[in-house]
C-alpha cells in the first residue's frame, strides 16, 4: 500500500515547470498588490504571463489583454496586508482548483498538470473568478482552451464536463484526502518560495 508521502510525490510530481512557475507568478502577483491570500484571481492573472502557453493563447485570441485583467484584479478590492508576510496562503477555493486540475487532467488522459489544466480547474471550481477577471463567460474560455489543445495534440478532444458518479466516503478515506492535500501543498509552498526567490531575487520568508 502506498504511503502518503508516496501519493503526495506522485501527485506533486505530475506538475510541469510551467504550472509551477505559474504558481510561483500568482504568488508574486499577490504580494505586488499586497493581497493577504493567493486567490484563483491572481492564478488567473498568472496564467496569462507565460505567452506561449495555452492559456496566455486563448486569451489572446478571445481579445483580453493582460493589462485588463490586472486592472480587474485591483477593482476586486480583495483583502490586503499592511506589512511583508512570510507565507502568502492559498484562498480555499484556489486550493479546491489546483484539485480540479488533477481532475481535468486526469479526464482529459493526461499524465501531466500543466497550465492549461489550471485554467480549465479554475473554470470548473470558480467560474465567478474567470468572469470577474477576464469579464469572458467561462464556457467561451474553456471552449477556446480545449480546441488550443486539440490543435497541439492533433486530435479532437470535447469541451463538455463528464459528470462524476456521487460515491460513498468513510470518513478514514475524506480524513486521508485532507491530509493528503496539506502535505501537498505544504510541499508545493517549499517549491513556490524557491521560485518566487529566483523570480523576484528576494526571501519570501524574510522579515521586515
Amino acid at each position: 500500500m502506498e504511503t502518503l508521502r508516496q501519493k503526495v510525490n506522485a501527485m506533486f510530481e505530475r506538475y510541469t515547470d510551467h504550472a509551477r512557475r505559474t504558481i510561483a507568478l500568482a504568488e508574486v502577483e499577490a504580494r505586488q498588490h499586497h493581497h493577504a491570500q493567493l486567490g484563483t484571481e491572481h492564478l488567473l492573472v498568472a496564467l496569462m504571463l507565460l505567452e506561449d502557453d495555452i492559456p496566455a493563447r486563448s486569451l489572446r485570441d478571445l481579445g483580453v489583454p493582460l493589462e485588463t485583467a490586472r486592472l480587474n484584479l485591483e477593482k476586486l478590492r480583495l483583502p490586503a496586508v499592511t506589512r511583508p508576510i512570510a507565507h502568502v496562503p492559498f484562498t480555499v477555493p484556489a486550493k479546491k482548483c489546483l484539485e480540479f486540475a488533477l481532475r481535468e487532467a486526469l479526464q482529459l488522459g493526461d499524465n501531466y498538470i500543466g497550465p492549461e489544466h489550471l485554467l480549465l480547474g479554475i473554470i470548473r471550481h470558480d467560474s465567478e473568478a474567470v468572469n470577474n477577471v477576464y469579464g469572458v463567460y467561462p464556457g467561451t474560455v474553456r471552449q477556446t482552451a480545449v480546441r488550443q489543445m486539440a490543435e497541439r495534440n492533433g486530435s479532437v478532444m470535447t469541451a463538455t464536463v463528464v459528470p462524476e458518479e456521487p460515491t460513498e466516503r468513510s470518513s478514514a478515506d475524506i480524513q486521508f484526502d485532507i491530509e493528503l492535500q496539506e502535505e501537498h501543498l505544504r510541499q508545493l509552498r517549499e517549491e513556490l518560495a524557491q521560485a518566487v526567490k529566483r523570480e523576484t531575487g528576494c526571501d519570501p520568508s524574510y522579515h521586515h
